[in-house]
């Protein structure tokens, strides 16, 4: 019987490193979810406001302000804050739910920002990278993972929305999608268990494989989880709003 995955019992105390992730399968076809727009999906992985972390570099530089709205899926009172000297970075991750990604087939996800890139001396990361344990300090760019970059602290400062992959410590390699900063959709997805699709603003999908797609870089098959990082480039915090986030995995079957 072919199903979807529906990941249904989620909590957290937040600022603990202990997460309780309880998976259910829907027995009996897919079960819905609703996003903050009104918009339904069937089979939806919807964490809300709760599993998330924080982590900064340099330690206790940045910040989150956080305050659920109740809303299902609603990340909308989450703001999300670098420290406010150059080069500081904060990570703000769904920390137990690390599968990999860049190696599995059958797999897509949303989210919705704003205020990346703000103005000049701010920046983002928005996708996946690995997680980045309690207490330690993160890298401002990841050791592996795909996502969209504006990062104005690079010797070339992003002026509009690169979609990067990286994978084994190595150099970002990227693709311009031509937007500029502001509100930005993304949509990521398997395009099969070695290539991905990242589409943004309903745009045309931006793929990354190795050979033949639009970035041409084997999907890292590292560990990788939910994430959004905040940059600043001189003295103004970066900031990061993100409005939701959705996953569901397809194709499933028992």
């Amino acid at each position: 019987m072919r199903l979807d995955l529906g990941w249904r019992t989620w909590w957290a105390r937040r600022g603990a490193p202990a997460l309780l992730l309880v998976p259910a399968l829907a027995a009996c076809g897919a079960f819905a979810l609703t996003d903050p727009y009104g918009n339904t999906y069937g089979g939806w992985f919807n964490p809300g406001a709760y599993g998330w972390y924080q982590n900064s570099n340099p330690s206790n530089s940045g910040f989150v302000q956080y305050n659920n709205n109740g809303t299902l899926g609603a990340l909308s009172n989450t703001v999300i804050e670098s420290g406010a000297s150059a080069g500081n970075v904060t990570w703000y991750q769904l920390w137990a739910f690390t599968p990999n990604l860049g190696v599995t087939a059958n797999w897509q996800s949303l989210t919705k920002v704003s205020w990346c890139g703000q103005s000049a001396n701010t920046g983002c990361r928005i996708g996946y990278a690995p997680q980045y344990a309690y207490g330690t300090t993160p890298p401002d760019v990841p050791h592996d993972g795909f996502y969209v970059r504006l990062d104005p602290t690079l010797s070339t400062p992003d002026s509009t929305y690169k979609v990067c992959a990286v994978a084994g410590g190595g150099a970002e390699v990227c693709a311009d999608s031509g937007i500029s900063a502001g509100d930005l959709d993304v949509k990521v997805r398997a395009v099969s268990s070695s290539e991905i699709g990242f589409t943004l603003n309903g745009g045309a999908e931006i793929t990354i494989c190795a050979s033949g797609c639009t970035i041409t870089a084997a999907p890292t098959g590292a560990s990788l989880c939910p994430s959004y990082e905040a940059i600043t480039n001189t003295s103004a915090r970066g900031v990061v709003w993100p409005w939701f986030y959705e996953f569901k995995a397809t194709g499933l079957s028992r």
